[in-house]
């Protein structure tokens, strides 16, 4: 991350519907209209993994910390 404690995360081509910060592990899991859910290291500022199967915008995501579990969710009612 840089010094002013900002960081430009590029990947996603739609608007980002939902934020995560897990801030045990210095990442963020960020939502968007583009259908994907992305996974983003703030050590390296790269995305690592993209979650894809979504035929529409993913509108929620929850973490289960406890179990570390993911949920995600969209209109199109697939689970992924």
């Amino acid at each position: 991350m840089a010094e002013t404690g900002i960081c430009r995360l590029n990947g996603h081509k739609g608007v980002i519907t939902k934020l995560i910060f897990m801030k045990e592990h210095n990442i963020i899991i960020s939502a968007s209209k583009d259908t994907f859910v992305k996974f983003w290291d703030l050590d390296t500022e790269h995305n690592f993994k993209t979650l894809v199967g979504h035929k529409s915008e993913v509108s929620l995501i929850m973490f289960l910390f406890v179990i570390y579990i993911l949920n995600n969710c969209s209109t199109d009612l697939i689970l992924i």
